[in-house]
């Protein structure tokens, strides 16, 4: 079942990254308040599923801790990042750079752990440097977004780090349910949006402060939802699995699915032929290091 609930979330995240986009672009809404709805939308979505599948709510003081302190990171300032990328970029584009979380995870786990280089780590780790450098001198020529890149780089780091820390704690801690890991992760990370959105609002003149209408909250949820599903899936799929397996394969799915469903949905526009050469090379290099690294 690991690999079904891997696929799974790889699906929901790329449906979900490009429903974001379109939303945006129905509503007009700034990043900070899709950021805000969209992550209480995801730790509600959660919360149901725990209530759902009879969680235990009780959580010890120290696992509480270390998953609102991931949770700050990512998905809380992750949130701010992603739809920073998704709006200046662009769905395909920011997909693939998000896809880069497992080779983040990897160079992490050899500065900071025991994890070993080998050919199949430096081969992998390389193939998704030459991606991201590939869509980076997009910057230039298509008149891409520097900013979007940056928070696309960002949040696949951030993304990477989460999923080290959750896959450690979903192993080490007894009976911690997936769902619950995914609420409390999703919802760390309110206050810090909250900040960023007061912040942002008393930078701005009054004439250029935003508001949002109910309807456009309503939209800001779709995305919400189905990031919730799916991190709640992609926990499950480390819980029931190994995350050297779990997360190329839904980070994989995840990029693939992103660039085909912005093709067909969005356009022309969401993709190019150096979009395909770094999307092959991000599915190839998380493969390797999965698998083989």
């Amino acid at each position: 079942m690991d690999i079904f609930f891997a696929l799974l979330a790889g699906l929901l995240f790329a449906i979900g990254m490009v429903v974001t986009r379109i939303v945006l672009d129905i509503t007009g809404a700034k990043n900070e308040y899709g950021a805000l709805v969209t992550l209480v939308a995801a730790g509600l979505t959660s919360l149901i599923i725990a209530f759902a599948s009879s969680a235990n709510f009780g959580l010890e003081a120290t696992t509480f801790r270390n998953l609102i302190i991931i949770g700050v990171l990512a998905p809380g300032l992750t949130q701010i990042t992603y739809f920073i990328s998704v709006k200046r970029i662009g769905p395909a584009r920011a997909g693939i750079f998000v896809g880069l979380g497992p080779i983040w995870a990897v160079i992490g786990g050899f500065i900071f752990t025991d994890v070993s280089l080998n050919a199949a780590l430096i081969i992998g780790v390389s193939l998704g440097f030459a991606a991201g450098a590939l869509l980076g001198g997009e910057s230039t020529a298509a008149k891409l977004s520097l900013a979007g890149i940056l928070a696309g780089l960002y949040t696949g780091l951030g993304f990477g780090a989460r999923d080290v820390v959750s896959n450690h704690l979903l192993d080490d801690v007894e009976n911690l349910n997936s769902a619950l890991t995914s609420t409390v992760l999703w919802l760390a990370g309110v206050p810090l949006v909250i900040v960023y959105v007061l912040a942002t609002q008393l930078k701005a003149p009054n004439k250029k402060r935003g508001s949002t209408k109910l309807k456009n909250i309503a939209y800001l949820c779709i995305p919400g939802v189905l990031q919730g599903a799916g991190l709640t899936a992609i926990l499950q799929g480390f819980k029931e699995g190994r995350l050297e397996i779990v997360a190329p394969i839904s980070n994989s799915m995840a990029t693939v699915g992103v660039v085909v469903i912005s093709a067909i949905v969005l356009g022309k526009g969401e993709w190019n032929i150096k979009v395909l050469f770094s999307m092959v090379m991000i599915v190839v290099g998380a493969v390797l290091v999965g698998v083989f690294g």
